[in-house]
């Protein structure tokens, strides 16, 4: 079957331009909303916690001394008289609903940002109202009626949401940044405003104070020493932000059903493209990608329901793969249990349903949350073996929680988005991983070896985690001659379960070593029960 050919769409060329409408301190309003009508705490002094931190607070806790990220216990000693409210999401959603109804009254596809945050496209509004300060004007104007003294509403037009809504917190009622202009703009602001705290204190420390000396640095480096997050991060302090607007419920319906009555997977295949295509052909009529699906896969006697999600966005050809690739995982799994009693044919498949879940603007999907898209002959080269190999079998690896480094890496079958943050347990403190930078290259399979003092002991670790000796020397062979080390570092414990390699070592103490020998090589080593490993090479 011919292969269709790979249809993400091209980036922006030009950045977007982007009315952001911003209500400072939202969750404060949310609160003051749910209370009765009467209620005494309405006109107390209010502060909103969350995970034992101030979130928000009133100007009268402003005005004692109460701050953003201050512990409550602290809070109520600078203010006793307040009221602690709980931070509640989908409160603050329910009761921001009337204002994204009333600012689709002043321009339509309103994307949400988050509860207090909204924004708009700035051409349409702009060109109708005479400007893109007369459509601000006209915008707050709009939204004057839901302001109260805690929260009032600002407003700013800017290249892309991120110097849009540093601009609307800086303005008294709103703003404008001229095009091209938004790396000026954001050149003084200080890094915390990029919301990565952890990379703002570095940053901090490394002497690096505002947005501006931030972007002087070569991307590569921030993205060699930070990561993802310093790649993106460097790219909004650049003033170079993909604005990606997404409106609200972009997605009415667009479920496809297809019945059918076909035993091979090919036929299940051709049966359904034309109704894929067609979804496509809906999709880009409303300049719309597709970026997660559930395919729900019946058959006489049983349902296959699966969710794919996509790194980058489908295509037609993509989509109809993953279809692929689902019937022949429940074609492996074997017939249904009452097939194998009776002996009866193969379980055929009567209906396939497509169901749209993730649906965006193309331009970010072009970018990808998880990287740029490869070249298109990449994906190609690479979806061909997934066929003739199995989609298993060509992956990308992702990080994920663990303590042992084999125990970090996450296999994903190229194509397919790697599982959430939360789900790959990335979010959790691991005590007793190794720290960064890490190493170039992790053993599959340990490596024994032994780290040997100046007498050509094995060194060990007492019970209260000490060396018994320096370390001067690693043995990587039984007959090679020993190495000596320039430096060494550790022992630092692992107490957890240790590797299968069929021995019963459940519950054995680890210890982890860093060793430099005098070939400039640097080692991760691992002693257990007496026995020394190697884990990965730096």
């Amino acid at each position: 079957m011919a292969r269709q050919a790979s249809g993400y769409a091209p980036l922006v060329p030009q950045p977007v331009r982007v009315l952001l409408a911003r209500f400072a301190d939202w969750p404060l309003q949310a609160v003051r909303l749910a209370f009765a009508a009467g209620d005494p705490a309405a006109e107390a002094p209010l502060i909103v916690i969350d995970a034992g931190k101030v979130l928000a607070r009133c100007p009268v806790a402003a005005a004692e001394g109460v701050t953003v990220g201050l512990r409550v216990r602290e809070a109520q000693l600078r203010c006793p008289a307040a009221v602690l409210c709980a931070h509640d999401p989908e409160a603050e959603a329910a009761a921001f609903e009337p204002v994204l109804r009333a600012m689709a009254e002043v321009a339509p596809d309103v994307h949400l940002v988050r509860p207090g945050v909204a924004a708009v496209r700035a051409r349409g509004p702009a060109r109708f109202y005479g400007g893109e300060e007369a459509a601000a004007r006209v915008l707050l104007g709009r939204l004057d009626a839901f302001a109260t003294p805690d929260c009032r509403p600002s407003a700013a037009v800017a290249d892309g949401l991120f110097c849009a809504e540093r601009a609307a917190e800086r303005a008294r009622r709103w703003a404008v940044v001229p095009p091209g202009e938004s790396a000026r703009f954001l050149a003084g602001l200080g890094v915390e405003c990029l919301g990565e705290p952890l990379l703002a204190r570095q940053l901090q420390q490394l002497g690096i104070r505002t947005l501006g000396r931030y972007a002087e640095l070569p991307r590569a480096d921030a993205h060699a020493r930070f990561g993802a997050a310093g790649r993106h991060t460097h790219r909004l302090a650049s003033g170079e932000d993909l604005a990606a607007l997404t409106p609200r419920n972009p997605a009415s319906d667009r479920s496809v059903e297809i019945d059918l009555d076909a035993a091979l997977a090919e036929e299940v295949v051709a049966t359904c493209r034309p109704a894929i295509d067609a979804l496509f052909a809906e999709l880009a009529a409303d300049s719309l990608a597709l970026t997660e699906v559930r395919l729900r896969v019946r058959t006489e006697r049983r349902r296959d329901d699966r969710l794919w999600r996509h790194p980058w966005q489908f295509d037609a050809g993509e989509l109809a793969n993953r279809l692929r690739w689902q019937l022949a995982d429940l074609a492996a799994s074997g017939p249904p249990a009452e097939d194998l009693e009776t002996g009866g044919d193969a379980d055929p498949v009567v209906g396939v349903q497509v169901i749209p879940v993730g649906v965006g603007s193309p331009e970010l999907a072009a970018r990808g949350l998880f990287g740029d898209r490869p070249e298109p002959r990449v994906i190609k080269v690479l979806t061909d073996l997934q066929e003739r190999l199995g989609y298993r079998e060509v992956a990308t690896l992702v990080p994920r929680g663990g303590r042992l480094l084999k125990d970090r890496r996450l296999r994903v079958p190229f194509g397919t988005a790697p599982p959430p943050v939360r789900e790959r347990r990335l979010d959790q403190p691991w005590p007793g991983r190794v720290p960064g930078p890490a190493p170039a290259r992790v053993l599959q399979r340990l490596a024994p070896a032994k780290l040997l003092d100046r007498a050509g002991v094995p060194v060990t670790v007492d019970e209260r985690g000490g060396p018994s000796a320096d370390p001067a020397a690693l043995l990587l062979a039984p007959r090679a001659a020993p190495r000596p080390l320039l430096a060494w570092a550790g022992p630092w414990p692992l107490d957890e379960r240790w590797w299968e390699t069929g021995e019963d070592a459940r519950g054995a103490r680890a210890d982890r070593f860093q060793v430099v020998d005098a070939a400039q090589q640097a080692w991760l080593l691992v002693l257990v029960a007496g026995a020394c490993w190697i884990e990965a090479a730096y």
